[in-house]
């Protein structure tokens, strides 16, 4: 029922691409230190039922319950045919291109993250984990890709949560990406809806937003040592997403359709009829045309770490009980939240977490 309204579009497709957020394992141990996402593995089945045929394991949560959550959703996947990419028992597996042929055109999909967690996640020699992006090493295998395939896909999980526009360095990054070959690019992370940009006959979708994604209660450790527990709501913002269907002619991109998605009350995806989602898209991609946009970008991030970061450091806090609290761990903390906002707003990073 989740996606009741929706599958007809993955099942009239050639090829349904998206992004797994989470492992799919009955149980386990979560890794230490981070919420933490998991689903069972039934979903490989419902995944497939519905018409997606291809899944990245290449983000920030695959690894959240280690090998077992990773070799688990490995299985699931094999055992319905959900083909997948991004991850695996060492950094050779873990980059490896899939190539997929549809209706005689020869695809390859690369997946790689970006996104920087503490936890063990990334593969490396004698290690499993997900495909690490190394700019040389992504592009060096776009350009192998290019000379295998007839359209190459890169799946990426890239930017920064909750930010509506990409940084100056993913566009570039995306414009190299292009001349090494890429036909496509499928950004995901920020859990909002971003732009869509063509470089040449190529796509860039920055981030699509939340497809599926529910609200759920998580507990935690904070900085104090003080056990809590969270509940994440999803406003607005981050119920919307979308449908992109490419149609190719002549091996090449010809056109996309956009069709906007919404997650209501009950977790499910539904088309959204009242296109505010198509409105957004439609915003967001013109705003990337801006010749100012890289200033554009700059005080936009500033006001988004203030309301991200640095303001829920100070709101409700300045009451008399409150200040006969304060030690100098609190300081510690909120001179680190602005050295890392700042340089998140400089580009020098894109993740709050490193």
């Amino acid at each position: 029922d989740i996606f009741g309204q929706v599958t007809s579009l993955f099942q009239s497709a050639d090829l349904a691409i998206a992004n797994l957020e989470s492992p799919l394992v009955e149980n386990g141990v979560p890794v230490f230190g981070k919420c933490t996402l998991r689903g069972t593995t039934n979903w490989a089945k419902v995944l497939k039922n519905a018409g997606i045929g291809f899944v990245s394991l290449a983000n920030n949560h695959m690894m959240d319950y280690g090998l077992g959550g990773l070799q688990s959703t490995i299985r699931a996947c094999e055992e319905v045919g959900l083909f997948y990419a991004g991850a695996g028992m060492d950094v050779h597996e873990a980059c490896q291109p899939i190539y997929i042929t549809v209706n005689g055109t020869r695809i390859a999909i690369l997946c790689r993250t970006s996104v920087i967690v503490s936890s063990p996640c990334y593969a490396s020699n004698d290690s499993p984990g997900v495909a690490f992006l190394q700019e040389k090493e992504t592009i060096d295998a776009i350009s192998t890709c290019k000379k295998r395939a007839d359209f190459v896909i890169v799946c990426i999980h890239w930017g920064i949560e909750d930010y509506l526009y990409p940084s100056k360095e993913q566009r570039q990054l995306a414009h190299q990406f292009v001349e090494a070959g890429a036909n496509l690019i499928i950004g995901h992370h920020p859990h909002v809806l971003q732009g869509i940009e063509r470089i040449g006959k190529a796509f860039v979708l920055y981030s699509l937003g939340n497809f599926v994604f529910d609200e759920f209660e998580w507990s935690f450790i904070n900085e104090d040592g003080v056990p809590q527990t969270s509940m994440s709501i999803l406003p607005e913002i981050n119920r919307r997403s979308g449908i992109v269907q490419l149609t190719l002619v002549d091996r090449q991109t010809s056109h996309y359709d956009f069709h906007p998605t919404l997650i209501d009350s009950d977790g499910k995806v539904i088309l959204d009829e009242n296109e505010a989602g198509g409105k957004t898209i439609h915003r967001l991609s013109s705003r990337l045309r801006w010749p100012l946009y890289n200033q554009l970008w700059l005080a936009y991030s500033l006001k988004q770490e203030w309301l991200l970061r640095i303001n829920p450091l100070f709101a409700g806090k300045f009451t008399l009980e409150k200040m006969k609290k304060l030690r100098f761990a609190h300081v510690k903390q909120f001179i680190k939240k602005l050295i890392q906002s700042g340089r998140i707003s400089l580009g020098k990073t894109t993740s709050p977490y490193d």
